[in-house]
């Protein structure tokens, strides 16, 4: 399941809640939650153009998830996998996902995990590389890739580069482990 919000110009009327959007038109932000490779729309929750696109989106993904859930074409107990991006980076959304995992909110054994695109918000980006130079990050391995401490570097063309690491990450409200995969250009 895909959740994004989008623009919607409503430029030029008097409608109750039109307002300025982050796409620069006067108009609504929807949260659209989208399933399946056909991307079919679950329910569109209509906002004012300037609202945050994590404001109120606990409550949108209460109501979706289980929606998402029912409407799988796997079936009902197929796991689920939410992917959202870097504007709904928060601990709170996060935890609420998680939510949904413990017994007494769903079925037991349907799990929900998040696939979330992180906002690196005021991480200096030069003092991360300067750290990445001397050895001073290292990633812990999950056991599937690099082991413990590797950090991977691609040479994409003459002088550029990038490093590739994870990082364990803890969430409060999540009590199972949570990572970030990086990568520095």
């Amino acid at each position: 399941m895909d959740i994004d919000t989008f623009a919607v110009d409503n430029g030029g009327t008097a409608k109750e809640g039109v307002r300025r959007t982050y796409a620069g038109v006067d108009g609504f932000c929807p949260l659209a939650p989208y399933i399946g490779a056909y991307r079919w729309p679950l329910a569109l929750s209509l906002r004012p153009g300037t609202q945050h696109s994590a404001k109120d989106t606990e409550d949108n993904l209460k109501r979706v998830i289980p929606m998402a859930q029912r409407l799988s074409a796997a079936g009902p107990k197929a796991p689920l996998l939410a992917r959202l991006d870097s504007g709904f980076d928060s601990a709170a959304l996060m935890a609420c996902v998680e939510l949904m995992n413990q017994p007494g909110q769903r079925q037991p054994s349907v799990q929900v995990d998040f696939l979330l695109k992180w906002n690196p918000r005021s991480t200096d980006r030069n003092e991360m590389a300067t750290q990445l130079d001397a050895g001073q990050i290292t990633g812990p391995g999950t056991g599937t890739g690099p082991g413990p401490g590797a950090v991977t570097r691609k040479h994409f063309c003459a002088g550029k580069r990038a490093a590739l690491w994870e990082q364990r990450v803890v969430v409060n409200g999540i009590h199972r482990p949570v990572r970030r995969v990086l990568r520095l250009l």
